[in-house]
């Protein structure tokens, strides 16, 4: 916003309060009770309103409206101008809507004042709009054609230098303020209340408006907190506490040709419980028009559905063609200083125009976390500059080489201010290994609507470490609904690492991210990888959802999702079927939540193996909501027991899983050594404690349920399993659960009976239990 946008706002409102201040020293006062208004809740004052209206319009100088203490009754009225001077509307009681359906069905305002130069309403009353009579009449969403319209509570209709001052809007049937065609209008500290399910309930609604301020104003309401339609600019909205309701939004435009909105500027704000936080919405299928020069900036979010939306999909009532893309440009947008916490996973989500895709879109200082489900918040770019690998000289023959394609496209989008998409179109492209670099001008998206084919060459894979990788990339989106298919066939043939560990060559996983951050990989299948499909080393803050990872259960090492040295890392509503770990996670991760994973065939999911080097750890793993069938293991943690050096696994969760015909439900394996060979004499050195094992239950294909097998030289600590109920499915009888050096306590449900040994307690420490806790102890 440019400065004179800001000594505009000032001496508005340095204008504004001089002319308050000589309404109150100067103005004459047409009290309604003078004209036949009674403050009895009952006597319709509509007349006696527009009466006093009038005498105070056609006053040389203007006048006040006062309506005193008491609560009067009005129905539907429309106040004229112009004046004879400035006009206030003083309302020290309380107003109250008509319950008559003839006085609010069909029509589109309760109190419309219009044509009027220079107007305060103010007096610290209420606008009681009896809304709860009219919201049930409200089905316009169902039947847009044929509803039947419901008041706006306050409507000013080309109003110029307004001030609306210290009243309550309460309960509106519709919109609470309307301003069409005005100018120069200030709204503060005004308080708007609505239930946050009552429907259109907006609470300011400006349209064709210019220089609109609204300051210090709390909003709470069922719809929009402020909507600003087309032909409106130089809008400043400071201060105001939005909730519950949809945020503050541009739009919805495009249902007219030209439909504009620009120099909007919203800041200091607080959004609280509402479904959006700020939001510009224009219809998917929408003519020409134009949003420019907005600003979001220093918001608190808190709990908020959607903290940040651009929306050129609208479509309120389905039925929208998926084929036309909005024609409505957005260009020049800043959101700055945006914090707090997002309800849900998606704190960002820019879906722009196919035809017209956002420009000059900036983001600073954002940081959104999420408090809801669903893993670490996520930034979600849709329509970003287009980058189609087709451009550069990719062909999706299945043949072709398209790994030079590949590249380039990456670099021109990489390069692009505000990154962009690098897509795959339909089609079936052969790509050679690439390593696709950053940093980039932006955040990136790699977007597979195609099959991505790995090449069938023996040099193209023998000795090499990946097939697709992304290196130091900040804001990545991997997505598209394509397949990653690596012709495991080709070389599972060559691996030979179990039976020669030091003179095998190494074959290359899938999808490698190393040193990314912000990431998201959604909606992709990854097939018959040689190796790991989805490797994370030093990644921070990735989020993988809705992907199907896919390889026979003979695969070798055909790992689903490999994590290592990262932090933060989310798996969520994911398919994996492979020939080793579904997923597997190494030293120097923490911070890692598996959630709602079907695993099988496969290895299960894993710890490790730690201990080959000192200090390897893996801490504040969470595992949780899981299927396992026909896996070797379901949860695991394993250490080398040979030349093992120190480290730790500490604070680990796996509950509320599901076992079916699985090899060996619940594993500590702490004398790992999958080649043979190692010392019977030795222990391993890495510390495991505080591991929770809670409700897990299903079927075991063998006797041994559940096998702790810790450490003689540094038992497992703190080891807690509860409520496990686990059957042998298998041969050799019933299911056993056995320990080794395991030191922890077992709650509820054993079954296999557990042999975990609790830590010695003395009588003292016993004090601190009740008789009913220790009955829940299970002290074997």
């Amino acid at each position: 916003m440019s400065l004179s946008f800001f000594i505009q706002f000032a001496c508005l409102v340095s204008s504004l309060l001089v002319s308050v201040t000589l309404v109150h020293a100067q103005t004459r006062v047409f009290d309604v009770t003078n004209y036949g208004g009674r403050g009895d809740g009952i006597t319709d004052n509509s007349k006696a309103f527009i009466d006093a209206w009038d005498g105070a319009c056609q006053n040389i100088g203007g006048g006040m409206v006062l309506f005193p203490q008491g609560i009067f009754m009005v129905a539907p009225v429309v106040l004229l101008g112009p004046c004879k001077g400035s006009m206030e509307l003083r309302i020290q009681g309380t107003l109250l809507a008509s319950r008559k359906l003839s006085d609010f069905l069909g029509i589109d305002h309760w109190i419309t004042i219009q044509y009027v130069n220079g107007l305060l309403i103010s007096g610290g009353g209420t606008l009681d709009g009896v809304g709860a009579d009219g919201w049930p009449y409200n089905d316009c969403l169902q039947h847009p054609g044929s509803c039947k319209r419901l008041p706006a509570t306050l409507r000013l209709d080309y109003v110029t230098q307004g001030h609306i001052y210290t009243i309550t809007s309460l309960n509106s049937k519709n919109i609470h303020i309307n301003l069409f065609a005005c100018k120069d209008v200030l709204v503060s500290n005004v308080n708007i209340l609505a239930p946050g399910n009552s429907p259109n309930t907006d609470g300011i609604h400006i349209g064709s408006s210019q220089n609109i301020y609204i300051v210090h104003t709390n909003i709470s309401t069922g719809d929009d907190c402020v909507s600003i339609s087309s032909g409106s600019q130089y809008i400043n909205v400071t201060g105001v506490q939005c909730g519950p309701g949809h945020g503050i939004s541009i739009g919805s435009l495009g249902k007219d040709a030209g439909d504009t909105v620009n120099d909007l500027y919203v800041t200091h704000c607080r959004f609280v419980g509402t479904q959006n936080g700020v939001r510009i919405k224009t219809w998917a299928d929408a003519k020409p028009g134009t949003v420019s020069r907005v600003s979001f900036e220093h918001l608190e979010i808190v709990n908020v559905g959607n903290p940040i939306i651009i929306d050129q999909e609208y479509c309120p009532g389905g039925g929208c063609s998926t084929q036309v893309s909005s024609k409505v440009q957005i260009r020049d947008v800043k959101f700055n200083d945006i914090r707090g916490s997002s309800a849900t996973k998606e704190a960002v989500v820019l879906k722009c125009s196919q035809s017209v895709p956002c420009q000059d879109i900036e983001l600073t200082d954002i940081d959104l976390k999420n408090g809801g489900p669903g893993g670490p918040a996520v930034s979600l770019s849709y329509n970003k500059r287009v980058f189609d690998v087709a451009n550069y000289g990719a062909r999706g023959d299945g043949r072709t080489d398209s790994s030079k394609a590949f590249i380039d496209a990456w670099n021109g989008a990489c390069q692009n201010i505000g990154g962009g998409t690098v897509l795959f179109p339909k089609g079936t492209f052969m790509v050679a290994p690439v390593v696709l670099l950053g940093p980039c001008k932006g955040s990136m998206e790699l977007r597979f609507q195609g099959n991505l084919l790995a090449s069938k060459k023996p040099s193209d894979f023998l000795g090499i470490d990946h097939w697709i990788t992304v290196q130091r990339v900040n804001g990545l989106m991997i997505s598209g609904g394509g397949t990653l298919d690596g012709l495991g066939a080709d070389g599972w043939g060559f691996n030979d690492c179990l039976k020669n560990p030091g003179r095998c060559k190494q074959l290359p996983a899938t999808l490698r991210l190393d040193f990314v951050t912000q990431g998201h990989i959604d909606t992709i299948t990854s097939l018959n990888s040689k190796n790991t499909h989805i490797n994370l080393f030093a990644c921070k803050d990735v989020l993988i959802s809705n992907v199907k990872i896919i390889a026979p259960g003979d695969s070798p090492n055909t790992d689903g999702i490999h994590i290592g040295n990262s932090q933060n890392i989310y798996i969520v509503d994911t398919h994996i079927s492979t020939g080793d770990d579904c997923v597997s996670v190494l030293p120097g991760s923490q911070y890692i939540n598996v959630t709602g994973v079907y695993c099988g065939p496969g290895h299960g999911i894993s710890i490790g193996s730690l201990g080959r080097t000192a200090g390897e750890s893996v801490s504040d793993l969470y595992v949780k909501n899981c299927r396992f069938v026909d896996t070797q293991n379901g949860v695991r943690i394993k250490t080398w027991a040979v030349d093992a050096k120190p480290g730790t696994v500490s604070r680990v969760g796996f509950e509320h899983i599901e076992m079916d015909n699985v090899d060996n439900p619940i594993v500590i394996d702490q004398e790992y050594c999958p080649g043979g060979g190692c010392s019977k004499q030795e222990s391993s050195k890495v510390q495991i404690r505080d591991v929770k094992f809670n409700d897990i239950r299903g079927s075991s294909a063998t006797k041994e349920a559940v096998t702790l097998k810790c450490s003689q030289s540094v038992p497992c600590q703190d080891i807690e399993l509860k409520d496990i109920d686990l059957k042998n499915g298998g041969p050799g009888g019933p299911a056993v659960s056995l320990s080794y050096n395991v030191r922890g306590r077992t709650y509820g449900i054993q079954n296999p009976p557990s042999s975990v040994k609790p830590p010695v307690a003395s009588s003292t420490e016993l004090e601190d239990y009740s008789s009913t806790e220790l009955e829940d102890y299970n002290w074997y």
